[in-house]
Order: structure tokens, then C-alpha cells, then sequence
């Protein structure tokens, strides 16, 4: 039977030619026959896997594998040791259904407790078997998979199916922030008020958030730095949504480039009620999408994670979803990027490359698309990217830049200071040598870290220019971490804190051999080791075997400002004055420093009004205590 099954169309063709049409048909009908005598064995319930269809049997097997989830893990293993691990309505069927033939009791490690509710989901999964099969609406079918697929993705979270039935993935987004599915509390308001999500977004700096959230400005840039791995681990799943996004809006998910344009945008929160930006909505397309389309471009360069820019590479304007073989085919990063160092130059008069050989060195041997596809992608990009380029057919042509730049008055200046400088005495020089002219601070510093040729000293707006670096003695630009890890690239055993402290300080004569201790080891992910005996190496490299690596309770952990505060106050309500400068306790010479530095800042109008109130009240209440004589002194 399973032959003429299998071949019955090429047999049927060579009968019906030939004069052996009777055999032909005694062979159908007794195929026919076969089939019935199998139905006729098959239960009314195990016919509806025959007459299911695939999609159909697919909202079977999600519904089991999140209802499961809800189970106790007694009842789970229960009914797993029934039909294994196999959740398909065909296994489930078979040894399950219906429910009155199999009997509970007998089933292994199944007690009082666990029958009754292994009884209850196995009918509860015929009744939805019986309302899934009677089902034939395709759209709704397909609402009713998206609901589990989706709960088991995010936490087995109950969605409504009024909300997939209208096969939007803007509405599912907009559903999963107002519940706070796709981020957790803290992070989703960081992002919120970090990155343009909505149209009318206001967006904070790092300070300003660390301020509102009560977080270190280091807390703050590490959780918006965790937004593109976030939104991927979570938007990812919606491609499964399969939404027709050419039917509702205009939008050719086929084509070599997707391009949406203005009007598309607006229709899109229209049509769903939304208010998304142009960037987030071209983000939700891209993930759900992304068997097809992969996304070119800098993501934190368009959602300006930064506020200086690279000085690198390019700093990317758009992301551009394109098909997953054109990418194959061609390196749009580093034909950008490439475009881009040339585009820097100082360019007197309006420069000619040849277009064809300029980008075929980025386009792989092997082209898996048209070339002509290719090269209208490229051109797209170029021109949406660089407005300081023009294309015809066989040149790319960078406009003349040969007036005096920002940085190049800035260049003027530095040079007649002579030294590395800080960004208000650049200024200043500025004024001097320009009178005529306005010169910003911030437009100074963004120069200066954009472009090529100069290098900030730490992190204290102190800049200088490269060609500085070996002309002139013990001057090494970078921060204290860059230096440290320049000078442990210079030697193949780690180095000791000491001789470390003694490089550092040729170039930072202000700084500790403590302070470079604990920059050292704070920032995470850290790319330094650190051994017994006080060595310190880089994790990139290999090292012998003898040097015992410390453990992570050794490393330093920067303690909250409030923390402190509450052992200062415990201080106080114990000993009723202020902590010395006494060598006789560590922990008492600690919070006296801690305590001296925060009245500086008061002073100084460098810390919140909140703490400086804060510890104003302590002065008031707690007398301060005379050094030399080690008698408290009464609040004046």
C-alpha cells in the first residue's frame, strides 16, 4: 500500500497511456479500501490529528508546554512519564486521550494530591484539542499559537488574545512595556528617559539619572549600555508573530534595502495607537524580521548612547536593514568606515575616487545578488551617510573642506600654549587669538575628542596633541588605566603595584599609588588580574603558573555615598563626636576622611543639596573634636 501511495501519480500517468487501465483501477480501489479499513480502526478523536492541520497542531503542542509550566513539578513529571517529551497532539492522543481510558492511580509517583490535577489538564487539554479542531479561522489559529508562544517567552505571562487576534507586533511592544515584561522596573525607567523609545522622548544625562534613580553615574552607564542586548533578547521572539507587514503598510519586506518612508512611519502609530520613534520602530521591524534582514549601522551611534562621537570611524546616522545575502556579499562597516578616514582629510579642493574600484575591494569575490542590486544599496547609504559626498556614475566626490574647522583653531591654539591644557585655558587663548569669534566650551572638548591628533589627559578635560607623546619629557597621554595597560603589554610576567605606581607617576605626579590601586580594579568588566603579593596583570595574556590569582572577594567594591553616611551616623550615636585622624583605627581614619571630603564639597557647591543638608545636620548636632588635645569641643 505504502508503494502505490508513495508513486500513485507516475503510476496513474503510465496507465492512463497504456491499455492496462483496468489494473490501474483495481490497484485504487484497493488502496481506497486500505484506507478505510484503517480509519475505520482509528478513534473519533485520533481522526482529528488526520484532519488537523499543521498550524493547528502547533497551538497543541505550545499550549501543553506552557500550561506544563504552571503545573507543580510532581504533576509535570507525572504526565511527562505518561508520553515522554514528546508534546505532539498525535503522541498526547495516543496515550492519553480520551481521558476515560487511562487511569490516573496506576501512573508512577502520582498521589492523592497529584491525580486530580493531572486528570484536570488532561481534560482541560481534550476540551481545547475539541475547540482548537473546530476551529477555521487561519488568523485566529494563528492568535491562539502567537498567545502561548509569546506567554512562554516572557515569564509564562497570560496575554489577552483580543490583543493577538489583531496580528500586530507595535501593539504587542506597547503591551510588553506598559506591563514591564520586556525590561524589569529599573532598567525599562533608565531606558525610558535614556533613549528616544517615544516621539517626545526627553532624554536625561548619565549625572541626571544617577541623581533620579538614586545610582552610581557607573550603575547608570552600565544599564544603558545593556539596552541593545535587552531589546534583541526580547523583541526576538516577535518574528515568530509572522505579521504581513507590505498588506498594512506599504512596507516591501522583500526588497535588497526595506525602506520606510515618512508617511509609513506616521501610519504605523496610527494604525496602532502608538507614539514610537522612527528609531525604535525600524529596531521592532528589524528584530522581527531578522531571518531575512540583518542591521547595519551603530546602534548606540543612532540611539547617541555617547555624547562626543568616535573619532575612529564613522559615526553612523541610520540603521539599514538589508537582506541577510547581501550583507554576505558586501562589508558596508568597513566601506563606511573607509569612506569616512578619506572624508576627514583636509581636502582643498573637491576630491575625485573612483567609485567601482573604491568599492569593489569591499565586495566579497563570491556574489550571492545581482551586482547592480549591490551597488544601488551601496550608493543609498553613502549618500544617506556622508553630506559631505557627492556621487555620479563612476566617481564619488568629496567636497572641498578647506576652511579653517573647529579644531583646527583649537590645533592653533594648543600649539601656542605649548603644553597640554585644560579646555577653559584653550578657550581663553581662543579669545585671544580670535576676538572676532565665539568660541563654546562644549563645542571645544567635542573637538578635541573627535578628531585625530590630540589626547585627553585622564579625564579631567586636560587635552594635548599626540605628536607630544615621546618629544616631551614624561608626558604620556590616556587615562592612569590606559597608561597602566600600554606599560603590562611591555612585559610577559605581571608587575608589581609598586614598580606600576613608580611608571604611573612620571606621567601623573598627582596621583597615589592607593588611587591607581583602586582605579585599577573598578571598573567591570576589568581587563586587569590581580595576584597575590601585589602583581597585576592583564587578563588577555598568559602567565606562569606560580603566581596565585586573587579571588573575587579580594577586589575592591566602590561603596554607596548613603552606605558611608550610616556608619558615620552609627558612629556618632556611639561615641557622641566626630571620628579623629587617630592611627589607632583604620575603620575610625576612614570615616574622618570621608567626613572632611564631604564638607569640602558642601563648601565647594559640589555635592546634591540633599547631602549637603544631610550632613550639616550631624555638624550641628555632634561636637567636633580637638586633635591635640583629644577633648570634644562643644557645637558652637
Amino acid at each position: 500500500m505504502g508503494y502505490f501511495s508513495t508513486s500513485h501519480h507516475v503510476f496513474r500517468d503510465v496507465f492512463l497511456h497504456s491499455e492496462n487501465m483496468d489494473c490501474f483501477l483495481i490497484c485504487q480501489t484497493s488502496k481506497n479500501k486500505n484506507i478505510m479499513k484503517k480509519k475505520q480502526k482509528l478513534s473519533s478523536i485520533e481522526l482529528l490529528t488526520l484532519e488537523m492541520s499543521q498550524l493547528q497542531e502547533e497551538v497543541l503542542q505550545f499550549y501543553v508546554q506552557f500550561h506544563l509550566k504552571k503545573l507543580e513539578k510532581r504533576t509535570r513529571n507525572a504526565f511527562k512519564s505518561i508520553v515522554g517529551d514528546d508534546f505532539s497532539a498525535k503522541n498526547i492522543i495516543y496515550y492519553c486521550l480520551p481521558s476515560e481510558k487511562i487511569d490516573i492511580n496506576t501512573v508512577k509517583n502520582v498521589g492523592k494530591s497529584t491525580a486530580p490535577k493531572l486528570k484536570s489538564f488532561i481534560e482541560s487539554y481534550e476540551e481545547y484539542l475539541a475547540k482548537i479542531y473546530r476551529l477555521k479561522n487561519k488568523e485566529l489559529i494563528k492568535a491562539h499559537r502567537n498567545r502561548y508562544v509569546l506567554g512562554l517567552a516572557f515569564k509564562n505571562h497570560d496575554f489577552p488574545l483580543q490583543l493577538l487576534i489583531k496580528d500586530s507586533v507595535f501593539q504587542i511592544v506597547q503591551y510588553l512595556l506598559k506591563n514591564k515584561l520586556l525590561f524589569d522596573t529599573m532598567k525599562q525607567e533608565v531606558y525610558l528617559n535614556s533613549y528616544e523609545i517615544y516621539s517626545e522622548s526627553k532624554q536625561m544625562n548619565i549625572h541626571e539619572l544617577a541623581k533620579k534613580f538614586h545610582l552610581t553615574t557607573e550603575r547608570v552607564r552600565q544599564v544603558k549600555l545593556s539596552f541593545k542586548e535587552n531589546l534583541k533578547n526580547g523583541l526576538s521572539v516577535l518574528k515568530k508573530v509572522e505579521e504581513d507587514f507590505k498588506s498594512k503598510y506599504g512596507i516591501d519586506t522583500e526588497s535588497s534595502i526595506i525602506d520606510i518612508t515618512a508617511e509609513q512611519y506616521v501610519q504605523i502609530n496610527q494604525k496602532n495607537n502608538t507614539q514610537f520613534s522612527n528609531k525604535f520602530i525600524q529596531m521592532v521591524l528589524g528584530y522581527c524580521l531578522s531571518h531575512k534582514v540583518n542591521m547595519v549601522g551603530e546602534f548606540y551611534d543612532v540611539f547617541k548612547f555617547r555624547v562626543s562621537k568616535s573619532r575612529k570611524r564613522h559615526n553612523w546616522k541610520n540603521i539599514y536593514l538589508i537582506q541577510n545575502l547581501m550583507t554576505q556579499s558586501v562589508d558596508f562597516v568597513a566601506l563606511v568606515d573607509a569612506l569616512h578616514n578619506e572624508a576627514i582629510k583636509k581636502h582643498v579642493v573637491n576630491k575625485r575616487i573612483p567609485y567601482f574600484t573604491f568599492v569593489d575591494q569591499f565586495i566579497q569575490p563570491y556574489k550571492l545578488v545581482q551586482t547592480e542590486l549591490i551597488h544601488q544599496t551601496v550608493k543609498k547609504i553613502l549618500l544617506e551617510e556622508f553630506e559631505e559626498i557627492m556621487m555620479d556614475e563612476e566617481s564619488i566626490i568629496i567636497k572641498r573642506n578647506s576652511l579653517v574647522l573647529y579644531h583646527e583653531f583649537c590645533s592653533h591654539a594648543l600649539e601656542s600654549i605649548g603644553r597640554p591644557a585644560h579646555v577653559q585655558e584653550i578657550k581663553k587663548k581662543l579669545d585671544e587669538l580670535y576676538p572676532e569669534k565665539e568660541f563654546q566650551i562644549g563645542q571645544i572638548r567635542s573637538s578635541l575628542k573627535r578628531m585625530h591628533g590630540f589626547i585627553p589627559i585622564g579625564r579631567s578635560s586636560v587635552f594635548a596633541f599626540q605628536k607630544w607623546e615621546g618629544k616631551m619629557e614624561n608626558f604620556k597621554g590616556g587615562t592612569i588605566r590606559e597608561i597602566v595597560i600600554e606599560y603590562l603589554n611591555q612585559h610577559s610576567e605581571p608587575i608589581s603595584l609598586k614598580q606600576i605606581t613608580q611608571y604611573v607617576l612620571q606621567y601623573r605626579p598627582k596621583t597615589s599609588k592607593s588611587s591607581i590601586s583602586t582605579n585599577l580594579r573598578l571598573k567591570v568588566p576589568n581587563p586587569f588580574i590581580f595576584y597575590r603579593g601585589g602583581f597585576i596583570g592583564l587578563e588577555s595574556k598568559v602567565y606562569s603558573m606560580k603566581y596565585e590569582v586573587l579571588k573575587l572577594s579580594h577586589s575592591i567594591k566602590r561603596e554607596d555615598w548613603y552606605s558611608v553616611y550610616n556608619r558615620l551616623v552609627a558612629y556618632l550615636e556611639v561615641h557622641n563626636h566626630f571620628p579623629a585622624p587617630s592611627k589607632v583605627s583604620k575603620h575610625q581614619v576612614k570615616l574622618y576622611n570621608w567626613y572632611i571630603l564631604q564638607k569640602k564639597y558642601c563648601a565647594e557647591n559640589k555635592l546634591p543639596k540633599e547631602k549637603c543638608h544631610l550632613i550639616s545636620q550631624l555638624i550641628q548636632k555632634y561636637p567636633r573634636f580637638d586633635y591635640r588635645s583629644f577633648k570634644k569641643i562643644a557645637v558652637s
